[in-house]
């Protein structure tokens, strides 16, 4: 393996863990992400998860 091929393997694995770091955050901050319900909600900037108030069907 030469030093190309390591140092793109590198940047690749930080990419994966900053994605997942990212997510982690946003799931401990109560922020929607892309795989949750809430993700196409025009309210989800100010959501509680409660659709309901939205009058909003899932």
């Amino acid at each position: 393996m030469g030093a190309l091929e390591i140092a793109v393997i590198i940047i690749a694995v930080g990419i994966v863990m900053a994605v997942v770091i990212a997510a982690i955050v946003r799931k401990l901050k109560g922020k929607p992400s892309l795989s949750s319900d809430c993700c196409g909600c025009p309210y989800s900037k100010d959501c509680d998860h409660n659709c309901k108030n939205h009058n909003i069907e899932q």
